[in-house]
């Protein structure tokens, strides 16, 4: 009876065991399946029209250049992206030059980029763009993940993971680096959304996005990110990290310049305190014996001259606007790198 009773539930184990087993089988089966198709839709919609997405591309390109063979590195938000476009300013100035603006990236993420940069690259300038919007505020954590994502694994990396995210979007970053199903939803999600689509050229190379587009009069009056009735001062963090910035750059013999680029003037006219803006720019560029240009002033006084129509959005320089503000660009740059 014993010995029935014990086949009996040595059976039961293994048909539990069996069960259990071929579950998991399943399971990871269709783990890797969702793996594959995340690897599939990636590539399928690889280029898209949204600049969250183009830092892969400026990425891959930058890993794949020659060692030292870069003489101006660009950084800073978007508005550096769009706006200075590294083969015009290479051929004018006989320089060659690698654009890694990013999305809404603020100096903590520009600091890892440097960092990442210098690996290969011995820059001679660092042509580092201040958007006063990026400096004001502490932006969504998608701005360092873009960044991130797309980095080679190494300690600076496993620094940026860890010094420069909170807990939550570390937390984030993981569960979606590991859950391809999450992933999967936040491509069709881009797709409904119209995300996926990219106008012929919008990535140009060397890290330089620019799109066709021309802002509407009605989006103008629109503008999606408002600006604030009275002045805001930088975050600490920020003002921290660029002096992070420009110390990293003088220990590696790279000259820092300060820019800012060219926003719509219907936009500039409606930021009553932007002299203040300027003021505190300047101030911070004297304080770390810094050159520092703001296009924007250039066009208040006349010196530059761009219409609405030279933006794609209520904010970015398109293809036109850029060749414009290009020309003038690289004609005064020779004399903001010998001021």
């Amino acid at each position: 009876m014993n010995s029935h009773s014990s086949t009996s539930s040595f059976k039961t184990r293994k048909y539990y065991i069996l069960k259990y087993v071929i579950f998991f089988v399943l399971l990871f089966l269709l783990y890797i399946t969702a793996c594959a198709v995340v690897s599939a839709l990636g590539a399928k919609y690889d280029a898209r029209n949204s600049s969250q997405r183009v830092t892969k591309h400026q990425l891959e390109d930058f890993y794949s250049l020659p060692e030292n063979s870069i003489d101006m590195l660009v950084l800073g938000s978007s508005h550096a992206m769009c706006s200075y476009d590294p083969f015009l300013i290479g051929e004018k100035n006989n320089l060659n030059v690698y654009n890694l603006g990013t999305a809404l990236q603020q100096p903590d993420t520009g600091y890892y980029l440097f960092k990442e940069a210098l690996k290969t690259q011995k820059p001679k300038y660092l042509l580092f763009d201040i958007y006063f919007k990026v400096m004001q505020n502490e932006k969504s954590a998608e701005q360092a993940l873009t960044v991130l994502k797309e980095m080679k694994p190494s300690a600076n990396r496993l620094g940026f993971f860890l010094l420069n995210l909170d807990f939550k979007t570390r937390a984030d970053y993981l569960s979606n680096w590991f859950n391809p199903f999450g992933r999967i939803y936040s491509i069709l999600e881009d797709i409904e959304n119209n995300n996926t689509v990219t106008p012929p050229g919008a990535y140009r190379g060397r890290g330089y996005y620019v799109s066709d587009n021309v802002v509407t009069q009605d989006a103008l009056l629109k503008e999606n990110h408002p600006f604030p009735e009275e002045f805001k001062e930088f975050t600490p963090r920020q003002l921290r990290y660029v002096e992070r910035i420009v110390r990293l750059a003088r220990e590696n013999g790279v000259e820092v310049v300060f820019v800012t680029a060219p926003i719509p003037p219907t936009i500039l006219a409606r930021i009553e305190y932007y002299d203040r803006i300027y003021e505190v720019c300047g101030a911070l560029a004297e304080k770390l014996d810094v050159r520092y240009a703001d296009f924007n002033i250039a066009m208040k006084t006349g010196h530059l001259s761009l219409n609405d129509t030279d933006f794609a959005d209520q904010g970015h320089l398109n293809a036109a606007g850029a060749r414009r503000f290009g020309e003038y660009f690289t004609e005064v740059l020779p004399d903001i790198l010998s001021d």
